[in-house]
């Protein structure tokens, strides 16, 4: 039995009277010093009152002076719960439960300690137990609720938590213990109203505090939720938990190094804690500390393996990292465990991208856009890919809506510029590209892009400029130095070109692109053997592309394989219709394969194309004429079995020999034959005279033969190029021998005029009659023996009629060489007589030997004439004539027959063509002379050769 002031304690202490209890109490002591009952009563009452302490002290002495009583050791064992004596609490407890079993107060006691002692299962045993003791107990539904949430039995954990609320409504303990429930149950508003309740009734309680953080922080209230993780810090300093889950939250709010900051120290104070360390990955990963993120990330996969958010910014960051490979594992295991992540699917796309699955990327990008609908990064990759599988204008759309969502991007910009380029819009990419080089200057991609853009703009110098900041940025990229190479060769810089596409073709072999360009600067360089196997690489790796083909066409016209050529540049035709520059080459081959036809449709349709382009009108009027008045001319031609039509391979060329007024003429070889070959030109202004110089020598030498007149062998005709073929003169034109030291002696010089009078003779009776119109020194030309032969009949007439008849000229047509030119050709008229008059100037210049000299000058030809015609009918006009002209220095030289030729030659050279002999006469003159002198001595070659040596080196022969 209780004695009655003890009775009046314990009820004080029942009715929550605590401080008078323990007045009550402590008087009791004085009078009745260590009662066992008055001790475990006040432990009791200071434990109500919190003073853990001074309980335990009265506790310990009760269990001295009466061990093993139940109710202290409970009570001792709630006290040291308080003190966080938790194996000591547990100790008293046990022997509690050994002293009275199946005690309700001492099992959910007892499972509440378990709890704090992380033995979930046990404690879940006891509070079981102690449920079924004292059913409906709300400590022991929430203390279970609590420990089944540590078991993740969140389920098993609310309906607990539920009836604690209904048995005992509003306890700040059971609200806040259901609001991180429901929480993890991702009820985050419904745990909100929870944690938001437990606050009212129990202010600054850190739990709360940092349990609400953590749902406001899934709520996206993330300003809301770093208030409360604050005040959680305040109240509760150092606490890993809420460390880590502000640091997360200052992450959403961009203050990386804040957070940073708080998850470094929630490290130190709970190290290797999974969560933790991912969060500080995925900060570190923001600040581009990619290999310290790796580390953290690697960490949290150890301790807490195979979780989707570790596995997924660990992906990322191996991404950012360029470990491709590593970062679709990574993705993969994340899609298995967490699959259709939206986060998880876009950087898969991104990955599968870089690794050019365009394909499997575009799956990916799809899927995420669909759980995650108008993602920027989403949209722009997926915009990129597209780009990549040149689905150009679905591109644009995707990078259109990422630039609404994330205005100002500059991997949005510079990819939608690089679309905008493909699509031609040049205008609207250099707009996007520039803006991209604002908010992300000096970016190697974008500089190398808008470079791109500014050539296709023809913007060549800035294009260089841009291209050469790009490799400052990012040394040794293929594309941007293909891309300069091009540009270096629009600027025709084909050796610096060259160059880049060197260094291109060695750090990405095999590019198409790079082989094109780089053939198309080697045939510049006029390297055409390489640029054909540059262009026949570039045709293996990328066929029909038009760019490769045409200039492979070009190529191959320059190597001479004309049908090959044509091939080529029909295909470019077809692939990439009406292109200027494949036209015209083809115009030109079919011009070489004597297609004038085809070629004047094909150069025709470059004019529409180019209708102020000068060279293509003066093409077109040419391919015209071969067309209308060339071609048909000559078919009418009378070429005969005398001479050869040649083919343009027969004949080699070798040295040049000399050039005239209509083309050049070589030396070379045909079946073991020294011959001589003019071409002809067939260009320009030229086109008339060459015409006419070629089908008059067909004419004229095709039909004749004559020991002084030079014999044509044949003719070649290819494409542009018209040749005449010749017997090869070994001592080339009189000219060289008259004008070079005066080196012919007097014998030769008759024997060269009375051969060039015979080689008219000839052409005079021919008939129909042949009137040269251009005797000269240079048109005479001397063979071995120095027989004359008459050559270049490129201005020769024939004329219908008899030997007095005169022809006329056309009244474009002046024919003949000043000084040579007799007076009637003035007047456009022509005949044999012309020839005389030619002939005449000749044989004077044959009597000299030297330019004209009058009073001490040399002077025209034409005016010395003029003179010579105006002294010789003055009284000793002849003898006048005859000091200033006679060179009675050449060898062998004959006073007498100087006389007569001279007097022969002023007979050539009167002024009216009626009063000049005919050459058939002068020929009779001659002959007149050498029955006078006898039979004529003509030395040889040898003999000639010799009389030059004599010339040149006389006193010394003398002295021998």
């Amino acid at each position: 039995m209780l004695n009655k002031p003890k009775v009046h304690h314990l009820a004080k202490r029942m009715l929550e009277d605590y401080q008078r209890a323990l007045e009550d109490l402590d008087k009791d002591d004085v009078f009745e010093p260590n009662n066992a009952f008055t001790l475990r009563i006040r432990g009791d009452v200071k434990y109500m009152l919190h003073d853990y302490q001074g309980a335990l002290e009265d506790l310990d002495k009760a269990d001295v002076l009466e061990p093993n009583n139940t109710f202290t050791l409970r009570i001792r064992a709630d006290v040291k719960y308080m003190l966080h004596d938790y194996q000591g609490a547990l100790g008293d407890l046990d022997k509690a439960n050994v002293l009275e079993p199946n005690n309700a107060f001492t099992l959910k006691i007892r499972g509440d300690v378990k709890y704090m002692l992380h033995d979930y299962q046990g404690a879940l045993e006891d509070l079981h137990e102690a449920n079924l003791f004292e059913p409906n107990n709300a400590f022991t539904l929430r203390i279970r609720g609590n420990v089944k949430h540590m078991l993740y039995d969140y389920q098993g954990a609310l309906e607990d938590l539920d009836k604690a609320n209904v048995l005992e409504p509003n306890n700040a303990f059971t609200l806040r213990s259901r609001g991180d429930v429901k929480r993890m149950l991702h009820d985050f508003q419904g745990a909100l109203e929870d944690l938001d309740k437990a606050d009212v009734l129990e202010p600054n309680n850190a739990f709360t505090f940092r349990n609400r953080g953590n749902v406001k922080r899934m709520l996206k209230e993330y300003q809301g939720a770093l208030e409360d993780l604050d005040k959680v810090d305040v109240f509760e300093p150092n606490n890993a938990f809420t460390l880590s889950i502000r640091g997360d939250v200052k992450y959403m709010l961009h203050d990386y190094q804040g957070a940073l900051e708080d998850l470094d120290k929630a490290d130190v104070l709970e190290p290797n804690n999974a969560f933790t360390l991912r969060n500080s990955g995925n900060v570190k990963r923001m600040l581009h500390d990619y290999q310290g993120a790796l580390e953290d990330l690697n960490k949290a996969d150890v301790f807490e393996p195979n979780n989707a958010f570790t596995l997924r910014i660990r992906a990322d960051v191996k991404r950012m990292l360029h470990d491709y490979q590593g970062t679709l594992e990574d993705l993969d295991k994340a899609d298995v465990l967490e699959p259709n992540n939206a986060f998880t699917l876009k950087i898969r796309g991104d990955v599968k991208y870089m690794l050019h699955d365009y394909q499997g990327a575009l799956e990916d990008l799809d899927k995420a856009n669909v759980f995650e609908p108008n993602n920027a990064f989403t949209l722009r990759s997926r915009g990129d890919v597209k780009k990549m599988l040149k689905e150009y204008q679905q591109a644009l759309e995707d990078l259109d809506k990422a630039d609404v969502f994330e205005p100002n991007n500059a991997f949005t910009l510079r990819s939608r510029g690089d679309v905008k380029k493909m699509l031609k819009e040049y205008q609207g990419a250099l707009e996007d590209l520039d803006k991209a080089d604002v908010f992300e200057p000096n970016n190697a991609f974008t500089l190398r892009n808008r470079g791109n853009v500014k050539k296709m703009l023809k913007e060549y110098q800035r294009t260089l400029e841009d291209l050469n900041k790009a490799d400052v940025f990012e040394p040794n990229n293929a594309f941007t130095l293909k891309i300069r190479g091009n540009v270096k060769r629009v600027l025709h810089d084909y050796q610096g070109a060259l160059e880049d596409l060197d260094k291109a073709n060695v750090l990405e072999p095999n590019n198409a692109f790079t082989l094109s360009i780089r053939g198309n600067v080697k045939r510049m360089l006029h390297d055409y053997q390489g640029a054909l196997e540059d262009l026949n690489k570039a045709d293996v790796f990328e066929p029909n592309n038009a760019f490769t083909l045409r200039i492979r066409g070009d190529v191959k016209k320059m190597l001479k394989e004309y049908q090959g050529a044509l091939e080529d540049l029909d295909k470019a035709n077809v692939i990439e219709p009406n292109n200027a520059f494949t036209l015209t080459s083809r115009g030109d081959v079919k011009y070489m394969l004597d297609d004038y036809q085809g070629a004047l449709e094909t150069i025709d349709k470059v004019h529409h194309l180019r209708p102020n382009d000068h060279l293509i009108l003066q093409t077109q009027k040419w391919l015209k004429w071969m067309l209308n008045e060339y071609q048909p001319t000559i078919k009418l031609l009378p070429f005969n079995s005398n001479i050869q039509s040649f083919t343009y391979n027969e004949l080699n060329f070798g040295t040049s020999l000399g050039k005239g007024a209509f083309g050049k003429v070589y030396e070379s070889y045909w079946k073991n034959t020294k011959i001589a070959i003019k071409v002809l030109k067939w260009s320009g202004s030229h086109n008339e005279g060459a015409k006419k110089s070629f089908i008059s020598e067909v004419r004229t030498l095709g039909s004749i033969q004559h020991i002084n007149l030079v014999r044509l062998l044949g003719y070649c005709i290819k494409g542009l190029k018209h040749m005449l073929v010749y017997e090869y003169i070994s001592n080339s034109s009189l000219d060289k021998w008259l004008y070079e030291d005066n080196l012919l002696d007097w014998d030769r010089r008759m024997c060269i005029i009375i051969g060039v009078a015979q080689g008219l003779a000839h052409l005079h009776k021919c008939n129909p009659i042949i009137v040269h119109l251009d005797i000269k020194p240079q048109n005479i030309l001397l063979d071995q023996d120095f027989t004359p032969k008459l050559a270049d009949f490129g201005l020769a007439k024939i004329l219908d009629g008899k030997d007095e008849d005169v022809m006329r000229l056309a009244s474009t047509s002046t024919p003949g060489t000043s000084g040579y030119m007799a007076p009637e050709i003035l007047s456009k008229q022509a005949s044999t007589k012309s020839d005389v008059y030619s002939f005449g100037v000749l044989l004077i210049q044959l009597l000299n030997g030297s330019p004209f000299i009058l009073d001490g000058n040399e002077i025209h030809i034409r005016k010395f004439i003029q003179w010579a015609q105006k002294v010789h009918v003055e009284e000793n006009g002849f003898q006048q004539i005859f000091n200033v002209v006679i060179d009675n220095s050449i060898i062998g030289f004959d006073h007498n027959e100087a006389k007569s030729f001279l007097q022969i030659s002023l007979q050539c050279i009167k002024e009216d063509p009626n009063q000049r002999p005919g050459i058939q006469e002068v020929l009779q003159l001659f002959e007149g002379l050498n029955k006078k002198k006898g039979i004529q001595h003509i030395p040889t070659s040898i003999q000639v050769y010799f009389n030059i040596l004599l010339k040149r080196f006389g006193s010394t022969f003398k002295r021998m």
